[in-house]
């Protein structure tokens, strides 16, 4: 698989998405949270679309050039060794569908309220 320019338009255009998905998200959850008795197919299709999303990222993440001292590095081992020695473990616990889980335990509780 060939790598992508860190500032390729795709790139750009792709972290431009994250971040509007991230807001999505957060709402999609806030309102779930704050005013859903049970959580709508809708809005949990949307938080798994955007889970899968987030997926792709790492995927992504492990083929984006980066800047080392000034050079651009595209060296498929670098790239994967500098990602995984970096942010991948919190992009990764960050995908995890946590909801899903706590459906798999339906007597789960988050500081004494049920999850």
């Amino acid at each position: 698989m060939q790598v992508s320019g860190y500032s390729s338009k795709f790139r750009a255009a792709w972290d431009l998405l994250a971040v509007g998905l991230v807001i999505l998200s957060g709402l999609v959850v806030t309102y779930q949270l704050a005013f859903a008795q049970r959580v709508g197919l809708a809005g949990s299709i949307a938080v798994y679309v955007i889970d899968l999303f987030f997926l792709l990222d790492i995927f992504f993440n492990f083929r984006t050039t980066f800047r080392d001292k000034g050079q651009e590095v595209t060296d498929g081992t670098r790239i994967t060794r500098r990602y995984v020695r970096s942010v991948f473990i919190f992009d990764l616990l960050g995908t995890g569908p946590f909801d899903a889980v706590l459906l798999l335990w339906p007597e789960a509780t988050i500081l004494g309220m049920p999850a």
